[in-house]
């Protein structure tokens, strides 16, 4: 399968702001989303739609983005609510894809 890979260091989320301020950086959301899980995945939805200007990263037509969450771990473990929130929303920006009858976009791996 062909995918676009983002790497996040999960060790610099600490909080709801860095969070949201960690995933603009590895996605390039657009100066125009807001800072709330709501606008967070509507951009995750749009990975595959460059002409949306939503985000600067973008999966490879019929691919997915891989989403490399490093030191998971230690992230599950220090911010138990974030972590399974992003857990969560990817899979709902997915779920919400293949109602739609879109293909998903977005594959996850937590490496040791």
């Amino acid at each position: 399968m062909t995918h676009t890979r983002v790497i996040l260091d999960t060790s610099r989320i600490t909080d709801w702001r860095s969070f949201h301020a960690e995933m603009a950086d590895a996605f390039g959301f657009s100066e125009s989303c807001e800072q709330n899980m709501d606008a967070w995945t509507d951009c995750l939805d749009e990975l595959d739609k460059p002409a949306g200007e939503m985000t600067k990263v973008h999966a490879p037509p019929g691919g997915v983005i891989l989403l490399e969450l490093l030191k998971a771990r230690d992230f599950a473990e220090r911010c138990p609510l974030l972590h399974a929130t992003l857990i969560e929303c990817l899979g709902f920006v997915n779920h919400r894809r293949l109602e739609e009858g879109k293909e998903p976009v977005l594959c996850l791996s937590c490496p040791p």
